[in-house]
């Protein structure tokens, strides 16, 4: 009888152990139902650019910061998917300390298939545990306008490029593909102002804000750098109140009559440069 105990326990403890090394075996990060730390490993995980043509490279950021109670030891698993098509993974071992920040960067190469878009999965784990996960997406597009994520810039005041780079850089981890300016000119309907050297340093917007040069500028370099486009903001059919002095035709309007005698406008604030005509 006792002999036949210790088979049974002896079976027992081996299909446990079968049982354990299978799960470690087959363990799939993303498979995962339950995030143990969520948000105290991975603090984020974002791209280098908005967009990518096909054949680019793709630079990942992968930023650590350990709001865990101990060190971390452990591994760090990346899936690249398309829908629900695992397209590739990435392992890689992590040791961070308590209270440590670091960053990882990888690069990845995705298919050359024209206008298909990629989640990026990211997932921190010890043994079948999953401790934190991130994603981030890539689109892989010839031209922005098949997939557009549209943003804006309204305001131009003095700002160092790299004060300039950052804001891009945030809307870059929006994926933002096309960036408007809005209100940079001088005016709508003359949007740089004679200089005499023609060289332009700071103008009034409509609201009378200064616009610095350099700062649209950077704006633009900056967008451009991700793969934004950069598009002007202008008005149809609109102009400032004095427009005949610059050259612009009362007949290029919009009126409100057959005889052309009262012309469409908006009326502005009194402290802002100019009504709208």
């Amino acid at each position: 009888m006792k002999k036949k105990i210790v088979i049974t326990s002896i079976c027992i403890v081996c299909i446990a152990a079968l049982f354990t090394v299978h799960k470690v075996l087959s363990f799939e990060a993303d498979k995962a139902v339950k995030i143990i730390d969520k948000g105290k490993l991975l603090s984020d995980v974002y791209t280098d650019k908005a967009r990518y043509n096909p054949k680019d490279s793709v630079n990942i950021t992968i930023e650590l910061d350990n709001k865990l109670n101990s060190n971390y030891s452990g591994k760090l698993n990346v899936y690249y998917k398309n829908l629900n098509k695992l397209i590739g993974t990435k392992e890689m071992k992590v040791e961070i300390k308590k209270g440590e920040k670091k960053s990882i960067n990888i690069a990845w190469n995705p298919p050359a298939n024209d206008f298909k878009g990629y989640m990026v999965e990211v997932y921190a784990f010890k043994g079948i545990n999953v401790i934190d996960s991130r994603n981030t997406a890539v689109d892989v597009s010839s031209n922005w306008d098949r997939f557009p994520r549209y943003g804006y810039v309204a305001e131009y005041p003095k700002r160092e490029k790299d004060e300039t780079e950052k804001i891009i850089d945030n809307l870059n981890k929006y994926h933002i593909n096309g960036l408007q300016f809005y209100d940079w000119q001088n005016k709508h309907h003359k949007p740089i102002p004679d200089t005499k050297d023609n060289t332009y340093s700071v103008w009034k917007d409509i609201a009378n804000r200064d616009v610095y040069y350099d700062t649209v500028k950077n704006y633009i370099d900056a967008a451009h750098s991700k793969n934004m486009k950069a598009a002007n903001y202008n008005l149809i059919y609109g102009a400032y109140t004095d427009y005949k002095q610059d050259g612009v035709k009362p007949e290029w309007g919009i009126y409100k009559d057959s005889e052309h005698n009262e012309q469409d406008m908006h009326q502005l604030p009194s402290g802002w440069a100019s009504s709208i005509d």
